[in-house]
């Protein structure tokens, strides 16, 4: 396997994988006890056991999450991160799990770039749809992004994270009249807003080993559905341009 973010080590995305994996079998290790007492009334903790089961269904989703960011930074196959997104989306969708609004941008962006199927895209819009009505929120990047299967989804006005993303909005609106326009200003986007903007947490720099990869998932989502000439994209640093193309 050849690295996509060179960022770590081949065996530091491993042991982060190996990690997640181990915590993930604790979490479902826990998850049947706590059924278990709840059939027999037994309350184990402070909280109900229905809200801790939530919080640790959740906690779970966190970890494949980041099982799955750091496999594409590896450089696993394709078929293989598809395969365990789909995974993650079942998961989420049979147990009504609220994913965090980070790792709904990856997942939505993934299903974009990877073309699931319509039955996988309606878990997918469950998903978020269950993440906004709880909070009482609207985002136009979802919108925009769900639009692309459903073109009666209307947009939102707002983005529930302006910076970087409200910069996308001038991408999408340009690209109606002018794609090659649209492209530079997607290519700024990449080189001078989006890790300025969004990497709060240099986590490279960290002396843990917690760095899963740098990419911009919504890039690569966008100008597949805007079909921009992405050519000049493919050796940039947090472009996921294989993903993008995989299914061309």
């Amino acid at each position: 396997m050849k690295l996509r973010d060179k960022l770590n080590t081949k065996d530091g995305y491993q042991e982060i994988i190996s990690n997640n994996q181990r915590f993930i079998h604790k979490r479902d290790v826990k998850i049947k006890k706590l059924k278990e007492d709840e059939k027999k009334g037994i309350q184990s903790f402070p909280k109900p056991n229905t809200e801790i089961l939530r919080s640790t269904y959740k906690t779970i989703i966190d970890y494949k999450c980041e099982i799955l960011k750091a496999q594409y930074s590896l450089g696993e196959s394709l078929s293989k991160i598809e395969e365990e997104f789909v995974t993650i989306l079942t998961f989420a969708n049979e147990n009504n799990i609220l994913v965090s609004y980070a790792n709904l941008n990856v997942l939505l962006c993934m299903g974009v770039m990877f073309e699931i199927n319509d039955q996988e895209f309606e878990k997918m819009v469950n998903i978020a749809e269950h993440y906004l009505n709880l909070n009482g929120e609207s985002d136009y990047l979802m919108d925009f992004l769900i639009k692309n299967r459903i073109p009666d989804r209307k947009l939102s006005g707002s983005f529930i994270l302006e910076k970087p993303y409200g910069d996308l909005k001038k991408i999408i609106d340009c690209s109606e009249k002018d794609k090659e326009q649209a492209l530079k200003l997607l290519k700024d986007y990449l080189e001078k807003t989006w890790y300025k903007e969004l990497i709060e947490v240099e986590t490279h720099k960290s002396k843990f080993n917690i760095h899963t990869g740098y990419w911009s998932w919504e890039a690569g989502a966008i100008a597949k559905i805007l079909a921009l000439d992405d050519s000049s994209l493919k050796n940039q640093q947090y472009y996921p341009y294989d993903m993008v193309h995989w299914k061309d």
